[in-house]
This record gives structure tokens, C-alpha cells and sequence, in this order.
């Protein structure tokens, strides 16, 4: 790793702990919720994202 001048760390960071972790896994579900963007019920398994209102949507919205 290419040295920048910045202080060292107390602790070498261990890069090959980050391919095993799930970033898929903090993605959003809300099933039988309604999609604010297209008015179909969210069904389990698709993610999702609340709005700034607090209401839900698709993160991709099914084709109808």
C-alpha cells in the first residue's frame, strides 16, 4: 500500500475480511406494503427503499 503521509494506524487493516462482507444484506424489505412510485403490493424478496416521507418504493419498480 502506497505510504501518503497520513498518520499510521494503531491496527493494519485487514483487506481480505471485506470480500466476506454482505453488503447485499443491508438492503431493504417490506413486503405487502404499497410501492408509492407504481401502486403494486410489495411482494417478499424484492428490495425496497423508504422515501423521505417514510413511505416505501421499488428499488426497480416490475414491469406491469
Amino acid at each position: 500500500m502506497e505510504d501518503l503521509g497520513g498518520p499510521r494506524l494503531e491496527h493494519d487493516i485487514d483487506h481480505q475480511d471485506e470480500d466476506n462482507l454482505a453488503w447485499s444484506d443491508n438492503e431493504a424489505h417490506a413486503p405487502g406494503k404499497v410501492c408509492e412510485l407504481c401502486g403494486a403490493v410489495i411482494t417478499p424478496g424484492q428490495d425496497v427503499r423508504r422515501r423521505a416521507d417514510g413511505r416505501w418504493m421499488h428499488e426497480i419498480c416490475p414491469l406491469t
